[in-house]
């Protein structure tokens, strides 16, 4: 195990939430889970103890379960890191491709969201805490060669609800405590909660509305040479990395990733890190697919508009779609 993770790794177990915390696997150099489940499948609630046995290569936290995570963008801008080191406190820190990251634990209600912190329309980095979000960390390769290592090998800093609020006096924030989160995201684990399930029961979408590959090609201004060919154990697929091709990135990512799957009936399927999707997986494809590609990028609705999109707009967009064709 790379040296940067075994330290990260025995920081945790020396806090009072090491068996509550949550963990992605990575594929080697990617930001990429292992799993397309990756927010509901049990496997991510790893023993540390078995982690630092195996010959891990990219490896993240999740936000929500005992650890909270500041994440600096830029060095030369300070303010946040002076914020860290005078308000908050010396904590463990690593160090990523252009900034840092500050790693905190909590072991009250605190606020549980990811948001960005800015300041005089000054963007300076991110409170993360949220279980929809993970953040790749120490001994990981970043997808541009450059490995997150640690920079302060210290221990992980308690931080109580008041702490975190006080972001909210020197950024332009909002965070707050919302009472409706207090109880499940600190529970052992989500043993007693559930991903929010979409009823599909009304609506026979699934594959059959979902474009040729010449179609996705002219709807996304694509060529055939921005595609990689992939498998997975459901079945191989073509896969093209890039900024979303509507709301784009804040800082010139590839925060989208688009895939036509050649199976015996071909689809596609698309992912937004930004608003991510929390369905049981069986269910994903029946969002993220073909048709509210095409009714995205033509306007027709939001990104975030699907990860709550009900039947009936389901409905809507498929007669549309039958009725327009791929460019209307």
């Amino acid at each position: 195990m790379n040296n940067n993770t075994k330290i990260l790794l025995e920081r945790i177990t020396e806090t009072p939430v090491k068996d509550k915390v949550r963990f992605s696997l990575f594929e080697h150099k990617t930001k990429n889970p292992y799993y397309e489940d990756w927010k509901s499948n049990p496997k991510f609630k790893h023993d540390i103890k078995s982690l630092m046995s195996k010959n891990i290569k990219n490896i993240g936290i999740f936000g929500g379960f005992g650890l909270c995570i500041i994440d600096i963008d830029n060095l030369e801008n300070t303010e946040l890191i002076e914020f860290c080191d005078d308000f908050l406190g010396e904590t463990l820190t690593t160090k990523t491709g252009n900034g840092l990251h500050k790693i905190y634990f909590y072991t009250e209600d605190v606020p549980f969201s990811t948001i960005r912190l800015k300041k005089d329309g000054v963007e300076y980095g991110e409170y993360r805490n949220s279980q929809n979000h993970h953040t790749v960390e120490a001994g990981s390769i970043h997808p541009n060669g450059t490995e997150y290592t640690i920079l302060n090998d210290v221990s992980i800093k308690e931080l109580t609800a008041n702490d975190i609020l006080s972001l909210n006096n020197y950024f332009d924030c909002n965070l707050k405590v919302e009472k409706s989160n207090n109880k499940s995201l600190l529970d052992d684990y989500t043993q007693n909660t559930k991903p929010k399930v979409i009823d599909f029961n009304d609506i026979k979408l699934k594959v059959k509305v979902d474009m040729s590959f010449d179609e996705l090609k002219s709807l996304l201004k694509l060529e055939t040479t921005d595609f990689t060919k992939n498998k997975s154990p459901y079945g191989e697929f073509l896969e093209c990395k890039m900024e979303h091709p509507v709301h784009g990135s804040d800082h010139g990512n590839k925060n989208f990733i688009v895939k036509y799957w050649n199976t015996k009936k071909p689809y596609v399927s698309w992912q937004c890190f930004r608003h991510e999707l929390d369905v049981p997986k069986e269910d994903v494809n029946l969002v993220r697919n073909g048709l509210t590609l095409w009714a995205m990028v033509n306007g027709h609705i939001d990104c975030e508009d699907t990860i709550d999109i009900s039947n009936d707009k389901l409905i809507e967009l498929k007669k549309m779609y039958q009725n327009g064709g791929i460019n209307k």
